[in-house]
């Protein structure tokens, strides 16, 4: 029965349907342990965090802070607050809201609409700052230009650059079928 649904989010994976792509994937969720989708998004969070001390290596003692892979709640804490210090950079504002919607999650209960609602929007905001932080620090005068909007022509910088370019579309292709495959194999092994 899941398989119909994976398809369904690969081909809206490949298509770039990001609204397919979120409805073929709430009805797989609720099928996958609180715990390991706590683990999924840990994985999102380190993988933003990691890149984002690539370009940042000054705050690498301070901010090695998902080393163990585990999202516990001062972990988010944590997080949300160092973050915090940086709004505006590449990716940090999409983070922070990610963040803010796992501190949500941890409150409710698993599979409710607002649970399913919540980790998607975690997810989908996981995705747009590792694809922006990636963006924004590659193109750091468009972003901080479109940042700053100061010319009404600012204000579309994001949908004439970023949305168009083919790393940062590679990139969120590479995020999707990431969750697809974890997914897909967590459904496979304990179906």
């Amino acid at each position: 029965m899941y398989e119909e649904k994976i398809e369904q989010m690969k081909n809206a994976s490949a298509e770039e349907n990001w609204d397919l792509f979120r409805q073929s994937m709430r009805s797989l969720l609720c099928l996958i342990s609180h715990e390991a989708l706590m683990t999924l998004l840990a994985v999102y969070v380190k993988q933003f965090v990691d890149e984002y001390l690539q370009t940042n290596p000054q705050y690498k003692t301070e901010y090695s802070i998902t080393e163990t892979g585990q999202l516990t709640q001062k972990t988010i804490e944590d997080i949300s607050t160092k973050f915090g210090e940086h709004k505006g950079e590449p990716g940090v504002n999409e983070f922070r809201k990610a963040i803010l919607k796992l501190q949500d999650l941890i409150g409710l209960e698993h599979c409710t609409a607002d649970y399913v609602d919540t980790l998607i929007s975690s997810i989908t905001n996981l995705f747009l700052a590792i694809a922006e932080q990636s963006w924004g620090t590659e193109h750091a005068d468009l972003w901080y230009q479109w940042l700053r909007g100061t010319k009404k022509e600012d204000s579309l910088i994001l949908a004439k650059y970023y949305n168009n370019d083919p790393k940062r579309m590679e990139k969120s292709k590479l995020l999707r079928n990431q969750l697809i495959n974890y997914i897909s194999e967590y459904l496979y092994k304990n179906s």
